[in-house]
């Protein structure tokens, strides 16, 4: 002991969780008057928003603590054992496993509301495929989506309404003091929790005796055990952190049992199996029920804690043996098929039906799908825009505003049979107004000159100010700001409002109205899509008209602030944004939806916090 360098350095990520969770450590090496200090290191997924099933699991949280130990730079390591992988890393060991905190998972709602309770459509966040498919399979009537950041981060978007609830461990929010927040316990065998939840792993060195020798006074047995045959049924099934697994284990009275899980999409059921071993005696092989048999008690004083981890492992791998009879191993190995065989990203068509963004994907070293995301369908009152054209032909209007590149496909359409919009601009005056570059080469295909042409990044305020300058700098007599403003029947009213409020006549025509193209779904699942672009309100809308388990697993890039600012709206988890559709800009979200090194973010994301 004497060779024992202190204070004892060590190794922990930044987040408050994280630093709690340490000190935790820290205090009990106190008691032991072994003095420490902390360490603090970034991770790379720290600095990346991507789904972590993108970016290589919560294994990323790791890594770079892990490397801060091998190189030395601290002595000890602190994690959440839900989040490390299963397997050892070369020159490391799990020195010591605490005793478990609370395993279970819980629900945080606004109103004290259960998942029972909670409204149809309400909109659930969780930064785990496993919580997710648990949920949804439980209230397939209920949104899921994606979360990342840290504790305080998630629940502050429930007390802001942003989301309706969020599921989180209860062991993190314990730790953090904010089991207030907790508004159901769901109970493990039902809801199985992560493996080896709960449960924190104190990793050093290998060869380093002294550390091992400290280290050892911290290991409580009964946790090793436990978590040790949860964790074993990944192993056995070559599966990541991130894998919609679940297992619990417990120990009573000598004899450790264990219930596992596989959750699959909402229409399918889960698959489970169970097993017991009584402590201290070898086990046989799996029961036909998935159950582990053991021949006579034997008081596990008669085995080296050794051994008894040895039989734990038995167990695990006896359950997981199962589990891959009855189809963990082929829908596990369909899954790893999708990750090797790259990424897939779905580009929705053009209004005309032509391919958007192929080169931009591949630049993201992703397979570009073309999909119909939406299908243009005509409005309420289609006679309307006859009208309108008319009037337009008669001089009626000053000014022509186009938002969308299908506005402008309609309005041809309908002046046919009169001559073209061209003439009646050539003849009256009008100027136009266009948002948005496709609008803009639109509008020219149709013969009319426009005279405010605005970029994607502008905003519906950005229009208006544009269209009142030009009516301030060109003033008429009799002064005259009479609008024309043929648009979706989805457009959000804002635009006309503060037109109106500049003292403009404005007259609004549903030019046409769109939907979640009646393909949508067999497309996403046939194209087995990793992420999908959206470019506009519209398609935000459509993609949230598809079923939440035909969503699960599809990260969003959006395009320009009406996408962005659709999707914050309804609380749909946005990966990366492009603030434009430039070609560079949309390869850079990608990379950055995908956590690749050279992708960019607009804001820094917020850490997430270990046992979430």
């Amino acid at each position: 002991m004497r060779s024992l360098r202190l204070p004892l350095r060590i190794g922990t990520r930044s987040s408050a969780l994280a630093t709690t969770q340490t000190s935790l450590v820290a205090a009990a090496l106190a008691e032991r008057n072994i003095g420490t200090v902390l360490v603090p290191i970034i991770t790379d997924g720290d600095r990346s928003r991507a789904p972590l099933h993108l970016i290589g699991g919560t294994g990323v949280f790791v890594t770079a603590v892990r490397g801060a130990l091998l190189d030395n730079k601290c002595d000890i390591a602190v994690h959440s054992l839900k989040d490390l992988p299963v397997n050892d890393a070369e020159g490391l060991v799990v020195a010591a496993i605490p005793a478990r905190a609370d395993a279970r998972d819980v629900l945080c709602a606004r109103d004290g509301l259960t998942l029972d309770t909670l409204p149809p459509g309400s909109v659930i966040g969780t930064g785990s495929p496993r919580r997710a498919a648990y949920v949804q399979r439980q209230r397939p009537d209920l949104n899921v989506v994606g979360l990342r950041g840290n504790v305080d981060s998630r629940l502050a978007k429930v007390t802001s309404g942003e989301l309706d609830a969020v599921v989180l461990a209860a062991a993190g929010l314990a730790r953090l003091d904010r089991l207030d927040a907790v508004t159901e316990y769901f109970e493990p065998l039902d809801a199985l929790p992560a493996p080896g939840q709960g449960a924190l792993a104190i990793e050093c060195r290998a060869d380093d005796a002294e550390v091992l020798e400290v280290l050892a006074g911290l290991d409580h047995l009964t946790t090793r055990l436990e978590v040790t045959a949860e964790r074993a049924v990944l192993g056995a099934l070559d599966a990541g952190c991130t894998a919609p697994i679940g297992a619990y284990a417990s120990t009573v009275e000598g004899v450790l049992s264990l219930r596992a899980g596989l959750w699959r999409e909402a229409d399918m059921p889960p698959l489970a199996a169970e097993g017991t071993i009584t402590l201290g005696h070898a086990a046989a092989g799996p029961a036909a029920t998935g159950t582990v048999t053991t021949g006579p008690a034997v008081t596990s004083d008669d085995v080296l804690p050794g051994e008894l981890v040895g039989q734990a492992e038995v167990l695990g791998a006896a359950v997981a043996a199962r589990l891959g009879e009855i189809g963990a191993h082929s829908y596990l190995a369909a899954i790893d098929a999708l990750r090797e065989r790259g990424r897939h990203v779905g580009a929705p068509r053009a209004a005309d039906g032509s391919p958007r963004w192929q080169e931009a994907i591949a630049a993201a070293n992703a397979t570009p799908v073309d999909i119909d995301l939406l299908q243009t369908v005509p409005p309420g009152h289609p006679e309307r825009v006859l009208e309108l054209v008319q009037e337009i032909h008669a001089g009626h209007y000053d000014a022509l505003v186009l938002t969308s590149a299908r506005t402008a496909a309609v309005l041809a359409a309908a002046a046919a049979n009169l001559p073209g919009l061209a003439a009646a601009q050539a003849e009256h005056g009008f100027f136009t107004a266009c948002i948005g570059p496709a609008t803009t080469q639109a509008a020219r295909r149709i013969g009319l000159h426009v005279d405010i042409a605005l970029d994607c990044d502008a905003t519906t305020t950005d229009l208006a100010a544009a269209i009142i300058r030009h009516f301030d700098t060109s003033p008429s007599d009799p002064p005259r700001r009479h609008v024309a403003l043929p648009q979706s029947e989805l457009a959000d009213p804002l635009l006309a409002e503060l037109l109106r409020d500049s003292d403009c006549i404005v007259d609004v025509v549903g030019a046409y109205t769109v939907r979640a193209h009646p393909s949508l779904a067999d497309q996403i699942k046939s194209a087995e899509l990793d992420t999908v672009i959206l470019a506009s309100r519209s398609s935000v809308q459509a993609w949230l008209a598809l079923d939440a388990t035909r969503r699960s697993g599809v990260s969003v890039v959006c395009v320009g602030r009406a996408a962005s600012s659709a999707a914050q709206a309804a609380s749909l988890a946005v990966a990366a944004t492009s603030p434009t559709p430039a070609a560079t800009e949309i390869t850079r979200a990608l990379r950055a939806a995908h956590g690749d090194q050279d992708g960019a973010h607009t804001d820094p994301p917020a850490p997430d916090g270990e046992g979430t």
